[in-house]
């Protein structure tokens, strides 16, 4: 399941949880061009519970075909999930995309993930 939300501010906030599909992922990122070619550079907040993968090799096909352009179109990235390995995942690409300013939370702190991606501007020394 795949839940966006852009209706609050300039943060891209989106949910997901279970399997996602070819059309989850599809509509995703549509809508991140959408803002990406609003917005320019988006910040991007993320919950992850619960979830499980991808549903087919379809949608695997088009997480690995499209996922690579959010390299150039994402400022910063606040990751919530409890799942430990999702956590990891942010921490270890954290150190591959220096550009990218990556940051994990847990579910309770969903309020300040939101304020440092609120606090963060291009060019802020704020270390993660």
């Amino acid at each position: 399941m795949l839940i966006i939300d852009t209706s609050k501010d300039h943060i891209f906030r989106y949910v997901i949880s279970g399997k996602l599909n070819a059309g989850d992922l599809t509509r995703y990122y549509c809508e991140l061009e959408k803002q990406y070619q609003r917005k320019g550079r988006l910040a991007i907040l993320v919950t992850v519970s619960a979830f499980r993968g991808y549903a087919n090799p379809k949608a695997l096909r088009v997480f690995l075909l499209n996922e690579y352009k959010l390299l150039s179109r994402v400022s910063h990235y606040a990751a919530v999930s409890d799942q430990s390995w999702f956590v990891t995942a942010i921490r270890c690409l954290n150190f591959f995309l220096p550009h990218i300013r990556l940051r994990s939370f847990k579910p309770d702190q969903l309020a300040e993930a939101e304020d440092w991606l609120h606090k963060q501007t291009p060019g802020n020394s704020d270390t993660l």
